[in-house]
């Protein structure tokens, strides 16, 4: 059975808006547990509200949420947004799902955010607030609320439309999620960044860039990416306009190809999240700038968004010599064999912060404790479980860092068995 885990999470920058962006490029790095989201920061509550972060459980890559609120009271969510208003202290558990089109289409509707699956066995929940991410004044007229239940959808008039959020009583639970009915309005956008290392020699290093909407959870994204890829920290907010045209340029000369040329925007909230654009860089690029662009403009060109780039040293894949056989790895001990390869690379300071890093990821204390190099993986492995322990243990060299050669090599070799074992059970 998968795990729960607790994720701490501190502020984020404010947002950005178009036009509204200095000279000075701001600088990024790989994204570790302890970084909030830009726009998860701007759904914060003002007034008597008790945030807190749920315990956040993995299965099959997909992250459901649970908090026990202590009382009735409002509490907001950190990692979601969300904010649930309780008459009692009662059990939350929640998740992310898809919208059902045959179902919305027909009401004229359109999603304005993800469907959120909500359920409280003590019927305590009274009230949700949604998160929105529109910055029309007029967003009080065309803003609504889809709830799902027993294949039925209807769309609800809210109790309020604030800056941040749409209040709607709860009547039932299962599925609730905003909608709209006015297509071009301009909304809060955020760029994510994803880097999947080259091989040094043919593979090209690849930076994936996604514009999507703001209130897109990041963990939609990141769950739908393979092992070998990184998500680039940067600050993500921009003013985005659906259907309007844009595309992403850099002047650096570690720049190889951009694709496509440019791209309409639509706000897509799933089920699948594609890059929109493509960079290609050069072996051994460390840093790019990188601009997006509105097209077509009264004014020609507008930059929406702009950051100098960080990226992980180094930028490629250990390639595994076509004369030797590919590792395999088939049972929790060879798992936890090569995990501890891994550790017993790190120095004592680089051991400290991987056990930090593994306590936020929601290992207690008490499991670490003085634990020392030989025995930490396979309590890294009991605890996570064999697939989520590679993809939590590749996380934390990456924030730690260590990406040389040595510790790459093992970790991609357990990230390439972590695939099979994935489709293995997909198969069965």
């Amino acid at each position: 059975m998968a795990e729960f885990r607790s994720l701490v999470l501190s502020p984020g920058p404010a947002p950005e808006t178009e036009g509204s962006l200095s000279g000075i490029p701001e600088t990024g790095g790989s994204l570790s547990v302890g970084d909030e989201p830009d726009e998860v920061s701007r759904t914060k509550v003002p007034g008597n509200v008790t945030e807190f972060t749920p315990e956040i459980k993995f299965q099959n890559r997909k992250e459901t949420y649970r908090y026990l609120c202590p009382s009735a009271g409002q509490f907001w969510c950190r990692v979601t947004g969300l904010v649930f208003v309780m008459a009692s202290g009662g059990e939350l558990e929640y998740q992310t799902t898809h919208w059902d089109m045959a179902l919305l289409s027909p009401t004229g509707q359109l999603p304005a955010g993800p469907p959120f699956d909500i359920r409280c066995p003590q019927g305590a929940l009274t009230e949700l607030q949604l998160p929105h991410c529109e910055i029309d004044d007029r967003r009080s007229d065309f803003l609504s609320v889809a709830h799902v239940s027993c294949g039925n959808l209807e769309v609800l008039s809210p109790l309020e439309v604030t800056q941040t959020h749409v209040r709607v009583s709860i009547a039932g639970l299962s599925l609730w999620g905003l909608v709209k009915s006015l297509w071009d309005s301009s909304i809060l956008g955020q760029v994510l960044l994803f880097l999947q290392p080259g091989d040094g020699v043919d593979l090209l290093p690849k930076l994936n860039v996604f514009v999507l909407p703001g209130n897109v959870l990041l963990s939609q994204v990141t769950e739908q990416q393979d092992c070998r890829s990184s998500l680039i920290k940067t600050s993500s907010s921009c003013k985005l306009r659906p259907k309007a045209t844009y595309r992403v340029s850099s002047s650096s000369k570690k720049t190889e190809i951009i694709q496509p040329e440019s791209e309409c925007f639509y706000c897509s909230y799933g089920p699948n999240f594609h890059p929109t654009f493509e960079v290609f860089l050069a072996h051994g690029a460390r840093s790019l700038d990188l601009v997006l662009l509105k097209c077509a403009t009264k004014d020609g060109e507008k930059r929406v968004w702009r950051r100098f780039v960080q990226l992980p040293v180094p930028a490629v894949e250990t390639r595994t010599p076509k004369t030797s056989a590919p590792q395999r790895i088939t049972s929790s001990e060879g798992w936890a064999g090569a995990l501890n390869k891994v550790i017993e690379e790190l120095e004592a300071d680089e051991y400290k912060k991987l056990k930090n890093i593994l306590h936020q990821k929601g290992m207690p204390r008490g499991v670490l404790g003085d634990t020392e190099k030989q025995d930490l993986a396979h309590r890294i492995v009991s605890h996570f479980g064999t697939e989520v322990s590679v993809h939590v243990v590749k996380e934390a060299m990456a924030s730690i860092p260590r990406n040389d050669p040595v510790i790459q090599g093992i970790t991609e070799a357990l990230c390439g068995a972590a695939e099979i074992e994935k489709e293995r059970k997909d198969t069965l």
